[in-house]
């Protein structure tokens, strides 16, 4: 009986470990559908798009799972039947603010891992100041606090590159210096292998 939980416990983690892999998505023309970032998605989701018919498998893992009672490798990159025109226009989220001022703080030009940063109101929100690309930038703990509520002129701070809306080009080139961008580089066995830098 114990050798039965263990061996269910081992399957478990084992069927835990394959589903958890990522699945690259490419759109109908063999592009991921973004570069940044990157289009990978759940091996679950993307079961369920391949048993409905909506993708094919380009590239597959050595694992296998038995669906439906038939045994398959597990996709690794997948191509939509259907072109899927995407939007360019990148997401104003905290992550492309700070990707676009490189984890650099605009007021004292040091760079911060992304844990250690804020984002900042150049005009404040108590004065006015809106949620937008062109209004908000990237800022360390201890610049934001000593800026707090107050315009430039008020906290006598400089900013060191005035906000802007970036393109995607602009995130995708800042991004390639933190990891791959290019689906070929995904794909590439040695990818995996590779130890990360800091």
């Amino acid at each position: 009986m114990r050798l039965i939980f263990i061996w269910y416990k081992i399957m478990k983690i084992k069927t835990k470990n394959i589903m958890g892999k990522p699945v690259l998505i490419l759109n109908g023309d063999y592009q991921p559908l973004s570069k940044y970032p990157l289009s990978l998605n759940s091996m679950k989701k993307v079961l369920k798009s391949l048993l409905k018919g909506r993708i094919s498998v380009v590239k597959e893992y050595d694992d296998t799972i038995t669906v439906q009672n038939k045994e398959m490798k597990l996709p690794k990159v997948v191509v939509l039947k259907k072109y899927v025109n995407v939007s360019h226009k990148p997401k104003f989220s905290r992550k492309n603010v700070y990707l676009r001022d490189d984890y650099t703080c605009q007021y004292c030009g040091k760079k911060f891992k992304a844990e250690d940063l804020t984002f900042d109101h150049v005009i404040p929100r108590c004065k006015g100041g809106t949620t937008t690309w062109e209004n908000i930038v990237t800022a360390c703990r201890e610049c934001n606090g000593r800026k707090g509520g107050k315009t430039l002129e008020e906290s006598h701070m400089n900013l060191i590159h005035k906000p802007f809306i970036p393109t995607m080009g602009h995130l995708e080139r800042i991004s390639s210096h933190y990891k791959p961008t290019k689906y070929e580089d995904w794909l590439n066995e040695s990818y995996w292998e590779e130890e990360l830098g800091d």
